[in-house]
C-alpha cells in the first residue's frame, strides 16, 4: 500500500515492479487527521492537493489520478472520510455524503486518468454491524473490490471476530474481491487466509503496514519476524542489519538480493524490508491455511498473542459457519456479541 499524497521516490518503485499488486490510499488517513485538527476540507476534481496546510486540507482528483497512472498503481482507492467508532450520526451521515460525491467524481475521470487502476471502494461504518447499510450505499456495479478500514484499530484479536463478520457479509453479497486496509497485523493476516482457503474470495488484500501513532515521527517498526517477536523501536539512522544481527538472515533473506551497501540506515530502506517481510509471513500462513490448517501456527507458535489464541479461532469458525449455514445465521450469532 502506496500514499499517493507522499510521492514515492522512482528508486522505491523500481523494486516494486515484480509485485504482483501496487495498491495506492487517496490519501484518507491524511484527511482523517485533518478533519480531527479542525482544518477545512476541500475535495474537488481540479483541486491541486496540498496537505501542508495548517488551515486547509485540499485534495483533488485530478492530481490523485494522474498519481496512480505514475506509480503505475494495479488497484486504487476513491477518496473516503474515514469514520470514527464514536461519530456522531449527524458527523456520520455528513461524511458519507461528502465520500459518496468524491466517489462519483473519481468513477467519471479514472478511466482516462488511470486506466490501468482498478479503483477501489472503501466501506467506512462506525461499527461491524453497520456494513450492510453502508455497502448498499456505495455499490456500484463499476467496482469489483470493497475495502474495510482497519488501521490502529480493529487488529487486535478481540476484533478478528467483527472483521469475519464483514467478510461474510460480503461473501454473501457476492463480492469477491476485498482489501482490509489500514493493517498488517497477523490478526487480519489469519482471516483474510481462512477466507481464501475457504474459497470465498477469488482475492484477498491488505495494506503492506500497519498504521501506528509515530508513523509521521519516523521510520516507525522493524518487523523481524512478523507476529511471531513483536517490532523493534528504529531511529532514523540505525543500521538494519545491526538491528537484524540477533536475528540471523533475515537480513539477507529479505534484502540480500538487492547488494545494498553495508551502512543500509532505517530512515530509507525500514519500509521496504517490512514489506517483503510481512509479505514471506503472509505466504507462510496462507500456505498452511490452505493445506494442514492455521489452528496449530496460532496455537504455539505466536508467543504475542498467548492467552487470546481463542478469540481468533472463534473467528475462523464463524467464516467456516458462514459457509455452511449462510450469512443470516452469522448475523443471529454475532448479535450476542454487540
Amino acid at each position: 500500500m502506496l500514499n499517493s499524497t507522499r510521492p514515492v521516490p522512482s528508486q522505491h518503485l523500481e523494486l516494486l515492479k515484480d509485485k504482483e499488486i501496487i495498491c495506492c490510499d487517496s490519501g484518507g488517513l491524511q484527511l482523517f487527521w485533518a478533519l480531527e485538527k479542525g482544518k477545512k476540507i476541500v475535495v474537488g476534481l481540479m483541486r491541486k492537493t496540498n496537505v501542508n496546510n495548517p488551515n486547509v486540507f485540499t485534495l483533488g482528483i485530478d492530481p490523485l489520478c494522474r498519481e496512480y497512472s505514475r506509480m503505475n498503481a494495479s488497484m486504487g482507492l476513491t477518496v473516503d472520510y474515514p469514520s470514527r467508532c464514536d461519530d456522531s450520526d449527524l458527523v456520520y451521515f455528513w461524511k458519507k455524503s461528502r465520500s459518496r460525491k468524491a466517489r462519483d467524481q473519481m468513477l467519471k475521470v479514472a478511466p482516462y486518468l488511470c486506466p490501468q487502476t482498478e479503483l477501489i471502494i472503501a466501506l467506512q461504518p462506525r461499527h461491524p454491524a453497520e456494513i450492510s447499510s453502508y455497502f448498499n450505499s456505495f455499490y456500484s456495479p463499476d467496482v469489483r473490490t470493497y475495502a474495510y478500514p482497519i488501521r490502529k484499530f480493529r487488529n487486535k484479536p478481540k476484533d478478528a471476530l467483527g472483521n469475519a463478520f464483514v467478510l461474510s457479509f460480503l461473501y454473501h453479497a457476492g463480492i469477491r474481491h476485498v482489501h482490509f486496509l489500514g493493517s498488517s497485523a497477523p490478526v487480519v493476516i489469519f482471516v483474510l487466509a481462512q477466507a481464501i482457503a475457504l474459497g470465498m474470495f477469488e482475492r484477498a488484500s491488505f495494506d503492506s503496514r500497519t498504521w501506528h501513532e509515530t508513523a509521521f515521527a519516523g521510520p516507525g517498526y522493524l518487523e523481524p519476524f512478523p507476529g511471531k517477536l513483536g517490532s523493534i523501536k528504529l531511529n532514523s539512522d540505525d543500521n538494519l542489519r545491526t538491528k537484524l544481527a540477533n536475528y540471523p538472515g533475515s537480513f539477507e533473506r529479505i534484502l540480500g538480493h538487492l547488494d545494498l551497501p553495508r551502512w543500509v540506515i532505517a530512515e530509507e530502506w525500514v519500509d521496504i524490508y517490512n514489506i517483503f517481510a510481512i509479505n514471506d509471513f503472509k505466504n507462510e500462513v496462507l500456505l498452511k491455511a490452505t493445506t494442514i490448517g492455521l489452528k496449530e501456527l496460532i496455537l504455539h507458535e505466536l508467543e504475542m498473542y498467548e492467552g487470546q489464541e481463542h478469540k481468533i479461532l472463534k473467528a475462523l469458525r464463524l467464516l467456516a459457519d458462514s459457509m455452511r449455514y449462510g450469512h443470516r445465521y452469522v448475523l443471529k450469532y454475532y448479535s450476542k456479541y454487540l
